[in-house]
């Protein structure tokens, strides 16, 4: 019976765009990828703890670019309902670079339900640290509904014959020999001055966070 009635439930939605990023649901760590605008998180019903922080990315006509954050915020969710979809908004967000830093130190940042009607709002500053990164570089979807942390245990022989591998290879890796192709910073170099505003943006957005 019980898992017939967990069945009849299905699992909401919370959307959040790229200014407001979402470290933690319910105390399990999450890592936000850089390839898109706004990420989904995938959730349970019932009620919900989420871990954000506001984060936006500034450039001048000099190519100077700065990341504004802020500290974490916790927003405490009373109720998820049932195979519904949530949208996080700041709330007065700021215009300019100058109104961001100042916007950081209390941002404010709401839950909306589908029908635009704001569930619940937060600008308190939490002491929860980020702990472990959970999630995909490049996914735009994250589903918590069903995450379980399942650790693996190595027994003293299966370690020692890893060390002894890993020992083994390390002492056969030969030098790479030089060649005229360009190294991974000058490719990076090479990379971000082809890159548009907002390509730049996406990365160092992505780069703040780890």
């Amino acid at each position: 019976m019980s898992l017939l009635s967990q069945n009849l439930y299905a699992a909401s939605t919370i959307a959040a765009p790229e200014e407001i990023v979402i470290v933690g649901i319910n105390d399990q760590a999450v890592k936000s990828g850089f390839l898109k605008k706004s990420k989904d998180y995938k959730v349970n019903p019932g009620p919900l703890s989420l871990s954000l922080r506001y984060q936006a990315y500034f450039e001048d006509n000099l190519n100077r670019h700065d990341i504004v954050k802020s500290d974490i915020l916790r927003l405490d969710i009373p109720q998820i309902q049932d195979n519904q979809r949530y949208v996080l908004k700041l709330v007065n967000p700021p215009q300019d670079h100058d109104d961001a830093k100042k916007y950081a130190e209390q941002p404010k940042i709401a839950l909306f339900d589908q029908n635009n009607q704001q569930v619940v709002q937060e600008s308190r500053i939490s002491n929860q640290p980020k702990n472990s990164i959970l999630g995909g570089l490049f996914n735009d979807s994250v589903d918590l509904t069903q995450v379980q942390s399942t650790p693996t245990n190595y027994s003293s022989k299966e370690t020692r014959q890893n060390q002894n591998s890993k020992a083994s290879t390390s002492y056969q890796t030969s030098p790479i020999p030089h060649t005229d192709t360009l190294s991974v910073d000058q490719n990076m170099i090479q990379l971000w001055q082809k890159a548009s505003k907002a390509e730049r943006q996406k990365f160092m957005t992505w780069l703040a966070e780890q």
